[in-house]
């Protein structure tokens, strides 16, 4: 409480933080929104799996287009029109009734968010010391997706609310949960905007006024360090995702209320992690290795236990290594790179995490699906995935050798 305390007494931060935890209510509203409308028009659960992927597909093409903005608007800029691009994406979403139309919508909209979310990060250097990088950047992503149960439940909220309205007015549907989410953008935008310390100027000079292009991050030896640790615990992260429920159900024999209990204990644990960070026991590379080492070792744990208290445990172990290694990787990036290759940088990390979260949870449920009863080595489908991406996560953080840097 003491860190986030001295962090809020920083206005440029305590600006950031608060445009962060709107801005993110608005944007798990929508989601929800989004699954409701393609529904509403499709009647299929498969075209509503289409949304969920589409807020990992279009990392790529955001890739392509973070170094075209950099150089052209600083990050102040960047966020700023971001949220005002953003608002105007959710308004249009809802007034055509074709699934072409809203998943071409959900796309953009995503494909701002990717970048929006790199300038953000980038930005959070300029605005706290070294020491606090830590827990600014635990904050932040709290804010990201701490708000996904405050989403959900304002746009319950806001559907009992209009289906009560009189005449007319009941008729609205889910539009108004859109009109909400563009107000958050608004809000955001208004906070970011009074936020100095941010650049409103575009760096360029690390390439004298050229063009930056993502694939250009992996020249930086701190890059090819931080990013293939970081892509294995997003794929072990993107295992636990897709087999999760299952794993609690099926294979542990408990309730999808006790699945719930294991989420909890992920985000406890991630608290740990992160505090375990900012005690600067470890820290840079060596940190971000250490979290990914836990998180794969863990996952071999957890397929072979048959006992919830055990799982509850593990998850308390995941929690932590994830929150480690992501912080610390996000926190070297942060403090080592200059602010010109910061960006783009963080951009190459966000794509990187978003692909191998998509690709990890496809890449289990594929494998489960294929297996199906089969057993290998007496282990079932679940408990062989989790072995496999354990093992294959474990191995990542034992390859990378770090670059020397800063404390």
């Amino acid at each position: 409480m003491t860190w986030a305390h001295t962090l809020f007494h920083r206005e440029g931060f305590r600006r950031l933080f608060a445009a962060q935890a709107i801005s993110s209510i608005g944007d798990w509203l929508a989601t929800f929104a989004l699954m409701t409308l393609v529904l509403d028009i499709s009647g299929s659960a498969a075209a509503v799996g289409v949304v969920l992927a589409l807020r990992f597909a279009p990392a790529t093409v955001a890739g392509a287009l973070i170094g075209f903005v950099a150089t052209r608007w600083g990050r102040r800029v960047i966020l700023v029109r971001l949220d005002l691009i953003r608002a105007g994406i959710t308004l249009l979403i809802p007034i055509v009734s074709a699934l072409w139309w809203v998943y071409s919508w959900a796309l953009a909209l995503e494909v701002a968010t990717v970048i929006a979310v790199a300038a953000r990060d980038a930005s959070i250097r300029d605005l706290v010391d070294d020491s606090d990088l830590p827990v600014a950047n635990g904050m932040v992503l709290a804010a990201t997706y701490g708000a996904i149960p405050i989403g959900a439940g304002s746009f319950a909220a806001i559907s009992a609310v209009v289906g009560a309205l009189p005449g007319r007015l009941s008729t609205l549907g889910i539009q108004p949960a859109f009109w909400v989410d563009a107000v958050t953008f608004l809000a955001s935008a208004l906070l970011i905007r009074r936020v100095g310390e941010i650049s409103a100027r575009p760096d360029r000079s690390r390439v004298g006024g050229g063009r930056l292009r993502l694939r250009d991050s992996w020249g930086t030896p701190l890059v090819r360090a931080t990013l293939p640790p970081i892509l294995a615990a997003s794929l072990g992260i993107g295992t636990i995702f897709s087999l999760g429920v299952r794993f609690v159900r099926d294979t542990l024999g408990a309730s999808e209320a006790q699945f719930g209990i294991l989420v909890v204990a992920f985000g406890i644990g991630a608290a740990g992690g992160l505090a375990l960070r900012q005690m600067g026991t470890v820290a840079g590379v060596r940190a971000v290795r250490l979290g990914v080492a836990v998180m794969g070792t863990v996952m071999v744990g957890m397929a072979l236990t048959s006992r919830l208290p055990l799982a509850l445990l593990l998850a308390l172990l995941f929690g932590a290594g994830g929150a480690l290694a992501i912080v610390s990787g996000l926190t070297v990036l942060q403090q080592e790179l200059p602010s010109a290759a910061r960006l783009i940088a963080l951009g190459a990390f966000h794509v990187a995490v978003r692909v191998a979260l998509a690709a990890g949870a496809l890449a289990a449920g594929l494998v489960v699906d294929l297996m199906g009863a089969t057993q290998l080595a007496g282990l079932d489908a679940v408990r062989f995935t989790l072995i496999a991406s354990g093992a294959m996560v474990t191995a990542s953080s034992l390859i990378v050798r770090a670059p020397q840097l800063s404390p």
